[in-house]
């Protein structure tokens, strides 16, 4: 890779995880969420990937995906022990329009993101060392 484009991803980088951490922060309060955040910070792991040839331990992206999935399940199933609903928000919801003011969706947006952008993350590895390179 050129130095012009390993300059920019060095640049760009740390506005991206940003906006992905963002995006998965402000999902109960605006357009976005988990998914988005999770494919954006999926995105800067494959770009970084791709132009300084360092990818993440793909055990520890599976360990991530694996963990998110099964907190993602027991906060889902947490509600059933106390005969609510699947998925009941059992944590306190407020009306402002703060960052916590969304009981257990903020959770589960931080978890979705968790769990996207690790399986993303996972699969091109997987490609990557599939195709050889």
């Amino acid at each position: 890779m050129s130095i012009i484009v390993e300059t920019t991803i060095k640049f760009i980088s740390g506005f991206l995880l940003i906006f992905g951490i963002y995006l998965a922060l402000q999902g109960h309060l605006s357009p976005g969420g988990g998914f988005s955040g999770g494919v954006i910070i999926a995105g800067l792991i494959i770009i970084n990937s791709l132009v300084f040839e360092k990818r993440p331990s793909k055990n520890f992206i599976l360990f991530l995906e694996l963990t998110s999935l099964l907190f993602i399940m027991l906060i889902a199933l947490i509600p059933l022990l106390f005969n609510k609903s699947f998925m009941y928000n059992f944590l306190p919801v407020s009306v402002n329009q703060s960052l916590f003011s969304s009981g257990t969706i903020l959770i589960f947006n931080l978890l979705i993101c968790i769990k996207v952008f690790s399986g993303l993350s996972n699969m091109f590895i997987e490609f990557y060392e599939e195709r050889g390179q």
